[in-house]
């Protein structure tokens, strides 16, 4: 166990894959409030980068997030988790930006 971006990182992956993630979309495992979550990230068009965050080995039990601004969002308003996770994704990888359509003028 360790500290990462405030995140108390485990190891894992904690719970069976029901969502079948493809290889190398594990991010890491760590540990909120007493529950433990399992993290991965893929790209997702027309999104993006695509989040699921497992709780439990039981089939529904994930929050499927569709953005990063959604994870981003549910952070600042107060879900621990998910300001957890936010905090492994920015210290494991890179968030990026890119425009959907052209700037209107």
């Amino acid at each position: 166990m360790k500290i990462v971006n405030g995140a108390i990182v485990i190891d894992g992956p904690v719970w069976t894959d029901k969502c079948r993630h493809k290889d190398g979309c594990y991010v890491a495992s760590f540990e909120c409030l007493g529950q433990q979550y399992d993290l991965y990230v893929w790209e997702h068009e027309p999104f993006g980068s695509s989040i699921c965050i497992r709780f439990s080995n039981d089939d529904a039990d994930y929050a499927g997030i569709t953005s990063i601004t959604e994870l981003a969002t549910g952070a600042q308003a107060g879900m621990e988790h998910y300001r957890d996770a936010l905090g492994l994704l920015r210290r494991y990888g890179r968030i990026t930006w890119q425009r959907k359509q052209p700037l209107e003028k």
